[in-house]
């Protein structure tokens, strides 16, 4: 009804005023409250506002009730809110709007009298941007080359704003100004940004954070994507370099000194990689901030030089390389021998009397700079040429030649390497004839007349005796005519010569012609007689030569492994049994015979001795013709009989190496014993002693200790050839004693006790440690085998112990060869449990402990008896008519009570003590009979228990 009276007014009356419906235009955020206000700016009585949603009714609002009118009904109460502000106006709420509510078209009038309309309003939803995403670029990022970023944005309306930022590692944030471009794309009726940022990073923007900002309503909180972390790669600051050293220096290291090389690059991102082409070993890498530095070190040897290399890799740099050459400096070698520019390797021959120079040669890193020449008892020569003006045979000799260097290293000390050679210069000079004296022969004897001679140097000497008479010669030194003649009356010489072979220089002869011999020949009849069987004589040995030498050589040398005959000449009537043969051994032999050959093939060095040719026959009556000749085989040193090389050893006992060898010429022996890398040379010292006799040689270590064990050394020289033989000292013998035996205190728990020492040296073969422990109190050990493990201190935990008991520990070291002496006895006592030092009356240890407890009761009860009796006393006599009696800790007669001192105090307890020392005993009730002391079988550990004097 009141409807149509609306309608009928509206009717009826002109309208006067105007509606406005606000806000208008109508923007609403999605998800949130809106409320509508409609104002009726005229001057009638407002009956009622209605409100429309898309031309429906949808609320009529009663005013000034400002309640709902029946048709179309009270609005749904969970979706909408009214309100009547005044006469005039009202308002209308959406409780939350959505997407939806977008376009709706909303209007509002009021009845005043008629309906005065406003007009329609259209809501836009505002939609707020929830979300932005990132998507990184692809690949690495590298400086000053363009990188895409995008970033998109979840659908919205309006359309959101995109803002790009960056962010340092201190959180400063910086607008990014590049270049970017961006979209907007309808999804629907809402739209969807997307920012596509183009960006060339620098290495300063290295570990700065990008991302992106998205805001599509102001004052709203903009959201915000991801950071992205830009790892921005970028090269070093400079190519690598290696320090101290400019690409293509040399770098020199002494031999057997540590070479270091370190390269360095700065900078860069990533960080480069270095990489060593170099000796490969001892590799270091470090980095610091942006430097890294990769170290290589090695053990300097030498051999050619080479160039160490350091490499950089960086994935914008590429690969980068810088080299130093590598330069081995090392002492001279051994120095050689020239002679006229030809190298010599053994003695070096020098005629007397003729102008010689010997060139001594060495070669080092650096090449030597300084030679000298030396003889022992003479003075040093400088240089290095060693001339004689003219060679004298007072010059034969041994001659030292030093050849010194000086190497600087590119880092460390300078330091002067040197080396020796011996070589021994041979003079040669020719053989002396001393005087010849004339003789007087009578014709038809026999003359013999021997050329008197001063050998030479070589000693081989050749003869040849000449007369003026004829072209007759003798070969021999001895001139033998036979039955002589006036013919063989004539002037005889004598000629002797030897052979010089000067090295460097052509063979010559050393030549000496004697005075001449007068023979003179008396003439007498000669009587010819037929021969008869006194024609028969004594075998002699004529020569005993070598095919090829002289028949008076007394000493021939071949080569090894040449064919060697032996020719022995003998002369006897009838013929003789000859034999050819060693001190110990007959080769060959062969009887009633003038000539003995025996051919020996392919010579050794053990064919080295003197041989004798023997003959006799019947007429030597048991006296033998020997003539001796030497052979020396000339060959390479080697050992005669099978070596020791491996000699095992204890410490402080004597041992040796022991060489026994075969080589011609008598070769040299130089010992070495290895220390680190290097070999040092011996010689003769209080600890070591060498010995050489011949090719025989031994080294003694006197008193073997831990640093002789190792490699030796022994290097045998001859002029054929270079022996080198090793020995290894081995350790052996039984392990040296454990020391600094000791308990470890702060380990010592209830159950166990930790012990530690230093082990000794194992003498060779590993050693065990044998731990024996027992119960002070108990017979037998109980062993643990614990063996060595290398540690410079070995710590040992026995455990499963009973706690407050007393342990003996022993120990002693064993290996295969036997045992160590043992230590000093440790005696170590458990800490005692806390249920034994609370409760010593549980502990069942001893009796004594259980006559304490007892005991202590008593006293305690006696104690409370006699203060009872005394409260007792003093309130019916109000006075105390006996003695006190008080606990103190003075001497004196009186009866002993005991205490628990293991027992310990407490609040209670305390107080119990306190009541105790204070009481008051009857003496007739004290009955010094019923305690005993406990004497010290008793006591525990005698320090359980103490007596506490009682005094009257």
């Amino acid at each position: 009804m009141l409807f149509g009276i609306l309608i009928l007014q509206t009717c009826l009356f002109v309208v006067k005023g105007s509606v406005i419906l606000s806000p208008s235009p109508a923007l609403a955020a999605e998800g949130e409250s809106f409320t509508w206000t409609c104002t009726y700016s005229g001057s009638e009585t407002v009956s009622g506002f209605i409100w429309s949603l898309n031309g429906n009714t949808l609320a009529v609002i009663i005013s000034p009730a400002c309640t709902p009118f029946a048709s179309p009904g009270p609005p749904d109460s969970s979706l909408y809110q009214y309100a009547c502000l005044s006469s005039s106006q009202a308002t209308f709420t959406v409780k939350q709007i959505s997407n939806m509510n977008n376009g709706n078209i909303w209007r509002c009038a009021v009845a005043a009298p008629g309906y005065i309309y406003s007009s329609n309003v259209t809501v836009t939803v505002q939609v707020f941007v929830r979300s932005v995403s990132l998507t990184p670029p692809t690949g690495s990022i590298r400086e000053n080359i363009e990188s895409t970023l995008t970033c998109e944005t979840s659908t919205s309306r309006p359309a959101a704003n995109i803002t790009w930022y960056k962010e340092s590692t201190t959180g400063q944030k910086l607008v990014v100004t590049s270049k970017y471009f961006s979209t907007i794309e309808s999804v629907g009726d809402l739209e969807k940004s997307t920012s596509e940022l183009k960006y060339t990073p620098s290495r300063s923007d290295n570990t700065y954070k990008i991302y992106c900002q998205a805001l599509n309503i102001p004052g709203r909180t903009p959201v915000i994507s991801t950071k992205f972390q830009m790892d921005v790669q970028y090269t070093p600051e400079s190519a690598p370099y290696i320090q101290n050293y400019s690409n293509g220096n040399t770098y020199k290291v002494i031999e057997n000194n540590q070479g270091k090389l370190s390269c360095i690059i700065k900078g860069g991102n990533p960080l480069s990689t270095l990489t060593w082409n170099c000796f490969n070993n001892g590799l270091s890498t470090k980095t610091s901030g942006t430097t890294v530095t990769k170290t290589v070190t090695w053990s300097a040897t030498r051999g050619p030089d080479r160039s160490c290399t350091c490499q950089s890799s960086h994935p914008i740099a590429g690969t980068q390389s810088v080299s130093v050459s590598v330069q081995v400096l090392y002492t001279p070698d051994s120095p050689r021998f020239k002679v006229k520019s030809t190298t010599v390797s053994g003695p070096i021959n020098f005629i007397d009397g003729k102008l010689s120079s010997v060139v001594c040669e060495s070669n080092g890193k650096p090449n030597p700079d300084s030679y000298s020449w030396s003889q022992a008892g003479s003075s040093t020569t400088a240089g290095d040429t060693l001339t004689f003006n003219p060679v004298q045979k007072q010059d034969d000799g041994q001659y030292t030649c030093t050849a010194q260097n000086t190497m600087v290293p590119s880092s460390g000390d300078t330091q002067i390497g040197s080396n020796s050679s011996t070589v021994k210069i041979t003079v040669l000079y020719a053989p002396v004839i001393t005087t010849l004296d004339n003789q007087d022969i009578l014709a038809g004897s026999n003359v013999s007349v021997q050329c008197p001679v001063i050998k030479g140097n070589p000693e081989f000497t050749t003869f040849r005796w000449t007369r003026n008479g004829d072209s007759r010669t003798w070969k021999t030194q001895t001139l033998y005519i036979q039955n002589v003649t006036k013919y063989d009356d004539m002037m005889y010489t004598c000629t002797v010569q030897n052979i010089f072979r000067p090295t460097g220089f052509p063979t010559e002869m050393g030549k000496q012609t004697g005075f001449d011999l007068a023979i003179k020949v008396a003439l007498t009849d000669m009587i010819h007689t037929l021969k008869t069987n006194s024609d028969y004589y004594m075998a002699s040995v004529t020569s005993f030569i070598i095919k090829g030498s002289q028949s008076s050589q007394l000493s021939v040398t071949v080569d090894e492994k040449a064919d060697v005959q032996f020719i022995c000449t003998v002369d006897s009537n009838p013929g003789s049994s000859i034999k050819i043969q060693l001190p110990d051994k007959t080769f060959y032999r062969k009887e009633s015979t003038r000539t003995l050959i025996y051919n020996h093939t392919e010579a050794t060095c053990v064919d080295t001795g003197v041989y004798t040719c023997s003959a006799s026959n019947a007429y030597n009556f048991g006296k033998v013709s020997e003539k001796n000749l030497t052979l020396f085989v000339r060959c390479y040193p080697r050992p005669l009989t099978p070596v020791k090389e491996n000699v095992t050893s204890a410490l402080r006992v004597q041992s040796s190496f022991i060489f026994s060898g075969l080589a011609y010429p008598t070769p040299t022996f130089t010992w070495f014993s290895k220390q680190g890398t290097t070999w040092k040379e011996l010689s003769s010292n209080s600890h070591v002693s060498i010995s050489i006799t011949g090719v025989d040689t031994n080294l003694t270590i006197k008193n073997v200790s831990q640093s002789d064990y190792g490699e030796y050394q022994l290097k045998i020289e001859n002029e054929i050839d270079i022996f080198i033989q090793h020995y290894t000292l081995i350790p052996e013998g039984i392990p040296e004693n454990p020391r600094g035996f000791q308990h470890l205190y702060k380990e010592l728990t209830e159950s166990s006790i930790t012990v530690q020492w230093i082990p000794g040296f194992d003498n060779g073969p590993r050693q065990t440690f044998v731990l024996g422990y027992k119960k002070n109190s108990d017979r037998f050990w109980t062993d643990i085998n614990i063996p060595d493990n290398g540690e410079e201190i070995m710590i040992y935990t026995v455990t499963s112990l009973t706690s407050g008991t007393l342990y003996n520990f022993v120990l002693y070291a064993r290996n295969k060869i036997g045992n160590s002496s043992q230590t000093d006895v440790l005696g170590i006592r458990t800490e005692r449990s806390s249920d034994f030092e609370t409760d010593s009356c549980h502990n069942e240890k001893t009796t004594a402990i259980i006559v304490g407890c007892v005991l202590g009761i008593v006293i305690i009860l006696l104690a409370c008896y006699a203060g009872y009796i005394t409260l007792l006393l003093k309130r019916t006599k109000g006075e105390i008519h006996k003695n006190e009696m008080h606990v103190t800790s003075s001497t004196g007669t009186g009866v002993p009570a005991y205490a628990n001192l293991s027992y310990p105090a407490t609040d209670n307890n305390e107080h119990e003590y306190t009541e105790m020392s204070n009481a008051v005993f009857p003496s007739p009730n004290i009955d010094t009979n019923e305690y005993m002391s406990l004497d010290d079988k008793l006591r525990e550990n005698k320090e359980t228990y103490d007596v506490i004097n009682v005094k009257r």
